[in-house]
């Protein structure tokens, strides 16, 4: 591929035009004093090749008056010219035969200009970036502007001792400092952009092969393993009585497996329900025999207390039978008689052995001792080897739901794939 400029030119809002002459296989040297515009020369070549900003800096009185940006250049022997409005940038003139116009005026949409660059670069929409950065995404189709680094050198360049190309520090320049890195090849001929595109074919195919190998470790890892894993689970079985011990591991899991289909019908053992319920009802009553004695105690206190407060009501006794010698007030006897009766009626409630209530709970109490020692007597007629029968089957729902998930894993047919194959075909592909 060959390419060079021959000319920029700029059209201004009053109709004059300006040009700038390059010569080919020549050091193009442009002096000039500062904030005269000459690095602003390299930004219009990026604007006429599809950059997404316009290089009119505000503010600036002669670039403001530039109406349309343009470039005139000799690639694989075509001359072809640019022209892009400084700030509709949406509109173009393109000429295929080089011609510079008088006054430019859009007649090319912006991407069949890019298709006709892009074919004359050789960038097809499988000519992309091999990886990625923080600014470039791997699989971004290169552009054609990036090849322009290879055409260009500032002044800031040609003093550095840390960088060759332009464009290779500032914050705002990240994308072309990763874009040079990923098209130096191509640029300078050691690769073809096919040979580029081979090359990220070889990188996914071996990728794609790392990662069957991958693949194919750890399944083959966790097989062996979990054969590991069988042999323990069919000797953990057979001592729990699940299965025969004379049962190959094979056998092993096809009973286990059938276990597990049928696990939803294996009954609890009765014995074992009735011991539950025998727990269950020996709890009920021991509640209920604890709330009935904690009255009792409570009824004991109360008539203890009132015993004490008796002694403080004898006096009224006395002013009952004096009551005229010692007081001598209108409706005061009224009070004293109803507080006398009120004691004696005390009296009588603590004299008086149990309450019907007490009586009553006296006998419930008794009840509830004797169900409970007969379900004492119950439980432990329950013998030793019936528990032992339904631990052992408590033990073995137990393991069978344990078990489950390894079962599973152990009937998936992923344990079995072979990925030589696909290994095969790959390696002869990265040959090929």
């Amino acid at each position: 591929m060959k390419f060079y400029l021959k000319k920029i030119g700029i059209w201004l809002n009053n109709g004059s035009f300006r040009e700038l002459v390059f010569f080919n296989n020549k050091v193009n040297i442009i002096t000039g004093e500062q904030s005269t515009g000459k690095s602003t020369i390299i930004e219009i070549i990026d604007f006429c090749f599809f950059a997404s900003s316009s290089p009119i800096v505000q503010g600036d009185e002669y670039i403001d008056q530039i109406a349309w940006f343009g470039i005139n250049f000799i690639i694989n022997d075509k001359h072809l010219t640019i022209v892009r409005h400084s700030k509709s940038i949406n509109d173009y003139y393109f000429s295929s035969s080089g011609e510079i116009p008088e006054a430019p005026f859009p007649n090319f949409p912006e991407d069949k200009i890019r298709n006709i660059i892009n074919l004359e670069f050789q960038i097809t929409d499988n000519v992309v970036f091999p990886y990625g950065g923080n600014k470039i995404t791997k699989g971004t189709k290169i552009s054609p502007r990036y090849f322009l680094l290879f055409n260009t050198q500032r002044r800031n360049v040609l003093s550095s001792d840390e960088v060759l190309f332009d464009k290779q520090s500032g914050e705002k320049y990240i994308r072309y400092q990763e874009a040079l890195a990923r098209i130096f090849d191509i640029a300078l001929g050691v690769t073809t952009i096919d040979n580029l595109i081979k090359h990220e074919m070889v990188v996914e195919k071996e990728k794609e092969l790392a990662k069957l190998i991958r693949q194919e470790e750890h399944l083959s890892k966790k097989f062996n393993t979990f054969e590991e894993e069988i042999d323990k689970l069919c000797q953990k079985a057979k001592s729990l009585n699940i299965v025969s011990l004379k049962m190959s591991n094979e056998e092993c899991i096809v009973e286990l497996k059938q276990q597990l289909q049928d696990i939803s019908k294996i009954p609890i053992l009765d014995n074992q329900l009735e011991l539950e319920n025998y727990e269950q009802e020996k709890l009920r009553l021991q509640i209920k025999l604890s709330k009935y004695e904690k009255y009792i105690t409570q009824y004991k206190k109360y008539k203890n207390l009132l015993k004490n407060d008796t002694d403080s009501l004898k006096p009224i006794l006395y002013l009952q039978e004096n009551f005229t010698d010692v007081i001598n007030i209108s409706k005061t006897d009224t009070i004293i008689n109803s507080i006398a009766i009120e004691y004696q009626a005390i009296k009588n409630f603590i004299a008086q052995k149990e309450s019907p209530a007490i009586i009553d709970l006296t006998g419930k109490i008794k009840e509830i001792k004797d169900k409970l020692q007969r379900i004492d007597a119950n439980i432990q007629n329950i013998s030793v080897d019936e528990k032992v029968v339904d631990t052992n089957r408590k033990q073995q729902l137990i393991f069978l739901g344990e078990v489950k998930s390894s079962l599973e894993f152990y009937s998936h047919d992923h344990v079995s794939i072979d990925y030589t194959k696909s290994i095969e075909k790959i390696e002869n592909d990265i040959k090929v």
